[in-house]
């Protein structure tokens, strides 16, 4: 029996949801998102007007380290520049 990694199994069950909604192939990737986000949503509970009290304390906690190691962090560009040289090469 082989076993698979973490996220082999997570291609895997994508792709049997993908199976069984055959409409998805069928979205634009902006529909796609706006349905990535709303299955987040649904998925950790909470809303605007309720979220989730765990997700807003991660949230607190790493805007906190963000503001005491600013050095840290990169500009939306940086990243995209980072990405753009590993798929180059």
């Amino acid at each position: 029996m082989e076993i698979l990694a973490p996220s082999a199994l997570c291609a895997l069950r994508l792709a049997m949801i993908a199976e069984n909604i055959p409409q998805l192939r069928s979205l634009s990737p902006d529909q796609k998102i706006l349905l990535a986000a709303e299955l987040w949503r649904d998925a950790v509970g909470g809303d605007a007007e309720n979220p989730n009290p765990s997700l807003v304390q991660a949230l607190r906690e790493r805007l906190d380290y963000y503001r005491e190691h600013p050095q840290e962090t990169s500009t939306w560009e940086e990243v995209r520049a980072r990405i753009a040289l590993r798929k180059a090469g």
